[in-house]
């Protein structure tokens, strides 16, 4: 559950309330630790980031931690950043130069690696017109998309409000967004910009 951050006394007792839920699987992690010999943690993701940064603390393992979200309120990465500067968190691997943002505190310990595409999986000769064929969309009609998470700092209401403006000077074009929703005020700002362009 997200956190809340508008003002201090309900964001100190929502982290009070996170860190509190995460004692019981930072404990288990610890124990499976030190039963299994493992030598590093790795969290993937803003939670299990934390997680792994609290139990590689306890059981005196490093951390190495992948950084995948970006944030539109300045406070909100402050609980992270708090776990990196944790010294088991030894490294942190952002997949973008957003995603790296918040921890610029901890610079000597980051690395942006963006996230790779097997080669295979985009092979133009083998996907040539398979999103138009099941779309129904022919050949000569132009088409424009964007993939990516459906978040501001990708710019999908930009990309929809020119889409919007292409429309009168090529009234067959078709606009395609690829991307997972995050059920936000975003979303709601994006819905309402394809209302109103028809």
């Amino acid at each position: 559950q997200p956190l809340d951050v508008r003002s201090p006394w309900p964001f100190a007792r929502s982290l009070l309330t996170a860190v509190q839920k995460g004692l019981g699987a930072v404990r288990h992690i610890v124990r499976l630790v030190e039963e299994r010999r493992i030598d590093v943690l790795a969290g993937f993701g803003r939670g299990p980031a934390e997680v792994a940064a609290l139990a590689g603390t306890l059981a005196r393992r490093p951390v190495v931690w992948s950084a995948q979200r970006t944030y539109t309120n300045a406070l909100a990465p402050l609980p992270s950043l708090g776990f990196a500067l944790l010294p088991a968190v030894r490294r942190i691997f952002a997949v973008s130069g957003a995603a790296a943002e918040p921890f610029g505190a901890v610079a000597r310990k980051l690395e942006v690696a963006y996230n790779g595409i097997d080669p295979e999986d985009v092979d133009p000769a083998r996907l040539r017109g398979t999103l138009r064929a099941r779309h129904g969309i022919p050949a000569d009609v132009p088409l424009g998309g964007l993939a990516g998470r459906l978040v501001p700092i990708k710019g999908v209401d930009v990309f929809l409000r020119a889409a919007a403006r292409l429309v009168p000077r090529f009234p067959a074009a078709r606009f395609v967004l690829i991307g997972r929703r995050e059920g936000d005020d975003y979303d709601a700002e994006l819905e309402g910009i394809v209302r109103a362009s028809g």
